[in-house]
């Protein structure tokens, strides 16, 4: 298991596991879990035994979009910059469109809010 601040992320039996890590925000994304998921999935990506990847969340929520409370912060405002409609920093259909150059079934067993995944 490779564990990150915010997701931690485990393979076996061939199944990679993303997991969203923040219960107590109802796993409300951070500009740090894009990051973090976005390692996660390089090396998930990077692994040829992986040939499913579950994404879930801590919690009883899989995602509650956006942390709206950090949208203010001067560190990462890329992230919550529009452009064209869509936030300009990392997201989850970039993280989709890195995993594109492999098969991968993908699920998910939890609505989500807001995470710009088209």
């Amino acid at each position: 298991m490779s564990d990150f601040r915010y997701v931690r992320y485990a393979v076996e039996d061939r199944i990679a596991t993303l997991l969203w890590n923040r219960p107590e925000a109802r796993n409300a994304m951070l500009p740090e879990m894009n990051d973090e998921a976005g390692e996660a999935l390089k090396l998930a990506a990077a692994d040829p035994e992986v040939r499913a990847l579950v994404l879930s969340g801590a919690g009883d929520a899989f995602s509650a979009g956006a942390d709206l409370k950090l949208m203010g912060r001067g560190d990462r405002e890329e992230y919550f910059v529009v452009e064209g409609g869509a936030p300009a920093g990392p997201s989850v259909r970039g993280w989709f469109e890195r995993l594109a150059e492999r098969p991968f079934e993908v699920r998910t067993y939890a609505p989500s809010a807001g995470t710009n995944a088209r």
